[in-house]
């Protein structure tokens, strides 16, 4: 009696989710891809700080403890600026900053709904 009991209250609560999402526009979106050529517009080498990590190490019995840190370092990004069906990005990747390519081949992702056609997201990836 209980299980059958819990059952009806799962398939309401599963019907009122579906009431909801559809009165509140969630709808299915459709992903296409589609392989294109981007343009390079902009090559950028970008100094970023990172700073150390601490930890507490504590000192024997005492219920002191001191911190321990690591050294700040400092990377290179290699930012490319790649633009393509209107969209642009930026890729952080020496290979490409090397190249000197003035077109690379990128992927073209697109999300859309399915019933209202609404885009709801555009981007670029690389290939690999």
């Amino acid at each position: 009696m209980k299980l059958q009991k819990s059952l009806k209250t799962v398939k309401v609560c599963i019907l009122l989710l579906t009431c909801a999402s559809f009165l509140f526009g969630c709808e299915h979106t459709v992903r296409t891809e589609e392989n294109v050529i981007g343009q390079v517009v902009d090559r950028q080498i970008e100094k970023v700080k990172i700073e150390g990590d601490c930890t507490q190490i504590p000192i024997g019995d005492t219920g002191v403890f001191m911190p321990i840190c690591d050294d700040d370092k400092e990377e290179e990004h290699f930012n490319v600026t790649v633009q393509a069906h209107g969209i642009t990005t930026i890729f952080n990747d020496k290979s490409m900053f090397e190249s000197k390519e003035k077109e690379l081949p990128v992927i073209y992702i697109k999300e859309v709904g399915e019933e209202s056609n609404k885009v709801y997201d555009e981007r670029l990836i690389l290939p690999y």
